[in-house]
């Protein structure tokens, strides 16, 4: 599969996983059992973040086109796309793609706001992009600098702002009513953070980009402008190549941890079977 994300439905206890390689989305039932949700016939490119908004009973994923997949074809390099599903019938039901064709998109990772709007980043040609409730198209929020690879994002829990981690610059807090983005200090590396998941007064990050890999708990102060403290909550960990995204269900988080990117060439050949294995999914009690 090469996984990348995981999403979870509280009403039908399901999980969706995500297939960079494949590009596909597998659904897992309680029971154990696994089916194929959407699949290459929708269109669907490599599939990145992935969200269930619960209220209305949809899934939103990223999906985006690049060499790293099946049937990759030079035509879609560059695109990326918003797709939005139907949760009871499986239909896709959205499609919104940036209106900017001039530059290459990478749409990675989104979030959903109580409004039923979402936010998503691209983490090629810096920005933060929006679909808003009902609407018809991808909207650019803001871009460029401070930003370099925007990638996971959340928002603070009065859904005032706005999270976004930076693969190469660290975590910055958009004010998402004047659109002012600020860095949020530390005295810890916030370098190489992929998924970002706010939960009581702190974030969960998934930070790859350092050696060790880890997953790593920030505790933010009452005014959301630094670090206060930084915990390691996961590191080492025999499973690991390159975690990546992951969901936050009540007291606990679901995680991608061993995504194995690094088994696909630049050219798209797949490692030996016996190079590879088996999608792993871990959960860590916050």
């Amino acid at each position: 599969l090469i996984p990348e994300s995981v999403a979870y439905d509280a009403a039908s206890q399901i999980f969706y996983v995500s297939s960079v390689y494949k590009r596909k989305i597998l659904s897992v039932a309680r029971s154990g059992e696994v089916k194929v949700f959407a699949s290459e016939a929708d269109g669907l490119w490599s599939v990145m973040g992935m969200k269930v908004d619960q209220e209305r009973h949809v899934l939103w994923i990223c999906t985006t086109a690049h060499p790293q997949m099946t049937n990759f074809t030079t035509e879609d390099k560059g695109k990326t796309a918003l797709f939005k599903y139907d949760l009871n019938s499986g239909k896709l039901i959205g499609k919104y793609q940036p209106s900017d064709i001039s530059k290459p998109h990478w749409l990675g990772d989104l979030v959903i706001d109580s409004n039923g709007d979402v936010y998503a980043t691209d983490s090629v040609t810096a920005a933060i992009y929006v679909v808003r409730n009902e609407g018809k198209q991808l909207e650019l929020f803001v871009e460029g600098q401070p930003f370099i690879s925007p990638q996971g994002l959340d928002f603070s829990r009065d859904h005032q702002k706005l999270f976004v981690a930076d693969y190469s610059k660290g975590i910055f807090l958009v004010d998402l009513k004047t659109k002012e983005v600020k860095s949020i200090d530390a005295e810890f590396t916030l370098l190489g953070i992929d998924g970002l998941y706010y939960y009581k007064g702190s974030l969960i990050g998934v930070q790859n980009g350092v050696n060790p890999q880890r997953v790593v708990r920030l505790t933010l102060s009452k005014d959301l402008a630094r670090i206060d403290r930084f915990e390691t909550i996961e590191a080492n960990n025999p499973e690991f190549d390159e975690p990546t995204l992951g969901v936050v269900v009540k007291d606990r988080f679901y995680f991608v941890a061993n995504s194995q990117w690094g088994a696909i060439d630049e050219s798209g050949r797949l490692a030996s079977e016996d190079k590879l294995k088996n999608p792993t999914i871990l959960q860590l009690k916050l």
